[in-house]
């Protein structure tokens, strides 16, 4: 687009939601450590939701064909692959929350549990040991030797 003209409504709204899809996929970004896999899920909900929405707006008859058509009508054939990929990457969003979401409801919380498991068992046997230890010196007390 050139700087003196103004931008079409149909790119200044595209161009708004970037900033929001950059925004979030900041925060997803930030959420992909061990300590913060349960934040993906309702971000990548969030993420396909946003998508939705963007895309719906960039394949509308005023959206990304159109703006980059008044601006530049020899990168139409770009903007129309661009749109192309939509789908994938929508189903894409939508297939990551279920598989993370998948792999927190199984494997990691198996691992959860067993790590759960191991904890209270170690705690039954912490106190099984002082029980044992006072009984011993109660005894030991109580016989006099």
């Amino acid at each position: 687009m050139s700087s003196d003209l103004p931008a079409p409504e149909g790119a200044h709204i595209i161009l708004e939601e970037h900033a929001l899809l950059r925004d979030l996929l900041s925060r997803i970004t930030a959420a992909r450590t061990p300590a913060r896999l349960a934040d993906l899920p309702p971000l990548l909900a969030d993420l396909h939701d946003l998508l939705s929405v963007h895309f719906r707006h960039e394949e509308e008859d005023e959206g990304l064909v159109e703006a980059v058509r008044e601006e530049a009508p020899r990168l139409v054939g770009r903007a129309e692959a661009l749109l192309r990929e939509h789908n994938d990457l929508l189903g894409r969003a939508a297939g990551l929350e279920s598989e993370v979401r998948s792999v927190l409801e199984g494997p990691v919380q198996e691992a959860l549990d067993a790590v759960k498991e191991l904890h209270d068992r170690l705690v039954a046997h912490d106190e099984a040991e002082n029980a044992l230890l006072h009984e011993a010196v109660l005894d030991d007390l109580g016989t006099g030797d």
